[in-house]
């Protein structure tokens, strides 16, 4: 399983990942499907390129998963003055 995960996304995008996140997120009660979800809205705002492997096991869901989240959570940090 290989993928791109990119830390230097735009404004827009993060806004295009949150809004995706939203709204399909509504639709389902697991966290499982949250997860895969997360990584669906990552995908659509080009966070997350070039992926390749079997994105259906629940493994590799999670581990993708892990690293969007701490790459949003680092490129988001405000910066100490």
């Amino acid at each position: 399983m290989t993928a791109e995960i990119h830390a230097d996304f735009t404004q827009k995008q993060l806004e295009t990942y949150q809004e995706t996140l939203l709204e399909r997120a509504k639709e389902y009660k697991s966290g499982a499907a949250y997860n895969r979800i997360m990584v669906e809205a990552a995908q659509e705002a080009k966070i997350v390129t070039d992926l390749e492997g079997d994105a259906t096991r629940p493994a590799v869901v999670m581990w993708l998963t892990q690293k969007i989240r701490a790459t949003v959570d680092e490129a988001t940090k405000i910066p100490p003055e």
